[in-house]
């Protein structure tokens, strides 16, 4: 037993979550997707900043004035569907 990815999300960001699964699965089997490769900032299930860094994406979600609380960004090449086991057995 763990945490899951969703645990440590406001509720604002736990309602963007759908959208940056879809996201990741399509950057994932769609090497022509506009989102591979991609930093993706998400607020009010809408997305609101694609970057090629974190940097870049940070600057982007500032300029929208998007809430901290509110936003969700990813790494749209990560699956994080996957289950990772840490410091232990499964």
């Amino acid at each position: 037993m763990g945490l899951n990815t969703t645990d440590l999300m406001t509720e604002e960001q736990k309602k963007n979550w759908p959208l940056a699964l879809a996201i990741s699965r399509e950057a994932r089997t769609d090497p022509k997707s506009r989102y591979a490769g991609k930093q993706v900032g998400i607020v009010r299930q809408e997305v609101v900043a694609i970057a090629d860094s974190l940097d870049a994406l940070v600057d982007q979600l500032e300029s929208a004035h998007a809430d901290p609380d509110e936003a969700t960004w990813i790494d749209a090449n990560v699956d994080y569907e996957e289950t990772h086991y840490i410091w232990g057995q499964a």
